[in-house]
């Protein structure tokens, strides 16, 4: 990975207790995502 990048995996797909990407996401300032439609829907319904 390029130096900045943080990949991040889905989150229905991480250990229990492993921070969530929405919160992983809101402790930076700004960022830019790559996510599908499907992506985002997983992501607020899981958050």
């Amino acid at each position: 990975m390029p130096a900045g990048v943080i990949p991040l995996s889905k989150d229905a797909e991480k250990d229990k207790g492993r921070e969530a990407n929405a919160d992983a996401i809101r402790e930076h300032p700004w960022a830019v995502i790559g996510i599908t439609p499907g992506g985002t829907y997983g992501m607020v319904k899981q958050k």
